[in-house]
């Protein structure tokens, strides 16, 4: 199973951004993520098909 941790920020992002967003390559195809801080809040996690994973986000555990 695809882990994927998302820590959650004392202080938030920051000045970083208020959208933030990234991809890595994996034998079945592109993983992709977004985390937007704008007017509603999301993390979104894009998987190739066939790929099980979890999202951790504040000590809880999303199956994806």
């Amino acid at each position: 199973m695809a882990r994927i941790l998302i820590t959650s920020f004392s202080d938030g992002l920051g000045k970083l951004a208020a959208e933030l967003s990234g991809k890595m390559p994996h034998p079945k195809g592109e993983i992709r993520v977004s985390y937007n801080l704008k007017s509603n809040p999301t993390i979104e996690i894009q998987l190739p098909g066939g790929i099980s994973a979890c999202l951790v986000f504040k000590g809880k555990s999303y199956p994806l």
